[in-house]
């Protein structure tokens, strides 16, 4: 059985902000580090394209694209699924639900060592 991890990494300023802004913390002038950025990676994840991270191509999920296109729940969850696999995430469940408030994406997915 794989042994889960929690990812250290540079926080971001706002999470929802598509520029990806690094958080300086003032109280200490340097980059904030966070404890668990598990959530950040996803996020990142689910809104880079194929191609945009030069270490690993094949990275990404691009859901905008699936937003703006002709697309199925079933595609969709495979994207995922194989998206979070490809960064290192042990996936158990995606569940894709379309609503009025558009598309609602749930994951049950922890990093492996």
């Amino acid at each position: 059985m794989a042994k889960n991890i929690i990812a250290r990494d540079f926080s971001l300023e706002n999470p929802n902000d598509e520029n990806f802004d690094i958080y300086i913390d003032s109280n200490i002038g340097d980059f904030h580090i966070s404890d668990n950025s598990n959530q950040e990676h996803s996020d990142s994840l689910f809104r880079a394209f194929k191609g945009e991270y030069r270490i690993k191509p094949t990275l990404g999920i691009g859901i905008q694209r699936n937003l703006n296109g002709t697309t199925n729940r079933i595609k969709i969850e495979r994207e995922v699924r194989e998206g979070m696999l490809l960064d290192n995430f042990d996936v158990e469940d995606v569940k894709i639900i379309f609503d009025t408030d558009g598309l609602n994406i749930s994951t049950n997915a922890n990093r492996k060592k």
